[in-house]
């Protein structure tokens, strides 16, 4: 009883006078006596608040004083206490509180904030009006849908006119991707002439370039997807032109193929097939180019770290694109046989219990083989002085690194698989007892020539350095 009056008082002269005094008290007393047991309900939310109001006391001068002492600032003495108020608790403690002040405080200040960032839209510095738009994707995320459903009116209007900007027009996009994710039909409806004419703007190949055209796509995908097909139909004959154009895009151009992946998903998710079927047979075509089915299966395939079954492949296709994996129309006859004729844009390999045939990207089987698997093979040669026993390589691998090794995330089916596919720098050899020993190849060859250096016979003479005159 008595600590809690204590603890009271101090609280009181903390909160109505920010004494440095009291404050340094609380913070003393939660890390001496609540660093093991959870600290009383009322004391954890006061002492937060006044620390939060000292973080607000900052004095701004236009004419900086050398001579200002920091140590003696609100600012500074609270930032230390919360520091230490936030060690002796811990996270499990701090972060709610926290969390339950932040929110609180943006929901009842929101109004003022939202109108402080859209007219920030207006800023002449880009830097500004960049951070507003980043500002507005951050509020789209954090306060979920009670943004969307308080603001929508102020901030849909202000992001399809942010879409004009040159220099801004791919975050407004981006922005605009993250705010449509709680919206509704019934939210979007008034706005769709404005937000579809202004990611038209950005479609047109002429003016940007393909990394602005991708995030235009998604962003008019995202906004298809919380309207209703109906609504959007009438925005047919609006967006066409710039798909078709997409999709006829020379076949051969790599870095376009991404985005003529993205047209289609676009086309799929707003139009249809059906619609889609009565337009000329060139574009109709291009549906089914085989370059772009393989790039469409490779993006598949790259969302599964340990490959995908052959059997799975045409439904996970069906559910990425919104339409069937049609590999007839290639002129194959089975999903296997169109994976043949990519050849080594893709990796195979087999389980090794139950057969099951798994397709990888070959490019991300690469990449990971280089960049994670040859390192920590040639770290644990390193530490076994260049040589580890076939037997135990898992468990020397689980002993150096804490996590078990698997062959899948590498296209691997066994250790055999791995010793060939890192035969540049490992051998297998046999030891006395028959035994297979794995071994590094730059050690195994230092051996050899340090035995061939020692062995008689004539070396090469060393040439004195000639001296400076």
């Amino acid at each position: 009883m008595e600590e809690r009056r204590s603890l009271e008082s101090e609280l009181l002269v903390a909160e109505s006078e920010m004494s440095h005094t009291a404050i340094e008290y609380l913070t003393y007393w939660a890390s001496h006596n609540y660093s093991d047991q959870d600290p009383p309900h009322f004391y954890t939310n006061r002492i937060f608040a006044v620390l939060m109001r000292t973080l607000l006391d900052i004095q701004h001068e236009h004419d900086f004083d050398f001579d200002f002492d920091e140590e003696d600032s609100n600012f500074r003495f609270g930032k230390e206490c919360l520091l230490r108020l936030a060690k002796a608790l811990g996270g499990d403690i701090m972060l709610p509180i926290a969390s339950h002040h932040f929110s609180r405080a943006l929901n009842r200040d929101s109004q003022q904030v939202v109108t402080m960032v859209l007219n920030s839209f207006h800023h002449p510095h880009p830097r500004v009006r960049w951070a507003a738009i980043t500002a507005i994707a951050r509020l789209s995320i954090e306060l979920y849908s009670h943004f969307q459903l308080q603001y929508y009116t102020r901030v849909l209007p202000a992001l399809a006119s942010a879409m004009g900007d040159p220099r801004l027009q791919a975050h407004a996009a981006s922005a605009l991707i993250n705010f449509n994710k709680n919206c509704t039909p019934d939210m979007l409806t008034p706005y769709l002439d404005e937000i579809v004419s202004a990611l038209c703007l950005l479609l047109q190949s002429g003016n940007n370039k393909f990394w602005v055209q991708e995030v235009a796509l998604t962003a008019l995908a995202s906004v298809a997807d919380n309207s209703t097909q109906e609504q959007f139909q009438k925005y047919y004959d609006q967006v066409m032109p710039y798909l078709k154009a997409i999709l006829l895009v020379s076949k051969d151009e790599k870095a376009s193929c991404m985005l003529r992946v993205k047209a289609k998903r676009c086309i799929g998710h707003f139009v249809g097939k059906d619609k889609f079927r009565d337009d000329p047979k060139p574009v109709n075509s291009s549906f089914y180019d085989a370059n772009s089915v393989y790039h469409e299966l490779l993006v598949v395939l790259g969302y599964y770290w340990n490959g995908l079954s052959v059997s799975d492949l045409p439904l996970s296709y069906s559910t990425h694109f919104d339409r069937s994996l049609d590999y007839k129309s290639l002129g194959v006859t089975s999903i296997e046989e169109l994976l043949v004729k990519m050849g080594d844009r893709v990796h195979w390999r087999e389980h090794r219990e139950s057969k099951v045939k798994y397709v990888m990207s070959a490019s991300v089987v690469e990449v990971r083989r280089r960049l994670y698997l040859k390192p920590d093979v040639q770290t644990l040669l390193n530490s076994h002085h260049g040589e580890i026993k076939f037997g135990i390589f898992e468990d020397v691998y689980w002993d150096q690194f804490k996590r078990i090794f698997h062959y899948g995330f590498y296209g691997l089916t066994d250790l055999d698989h791995l010793c060939e596919a890192l035969k540049d720098i490992l051998e297998v050899e046999l030891d006395r007892s028959g035994e297979k020993v794995i071994k590094a190849v730059k050690r195994y060859n230092l051996r050899k020539r340090k035995r061939q250096l020692s062995e008689p016979g004539p070396r090469p003479k060393k040439i004195a350095p000639s001296k400076c005159k």
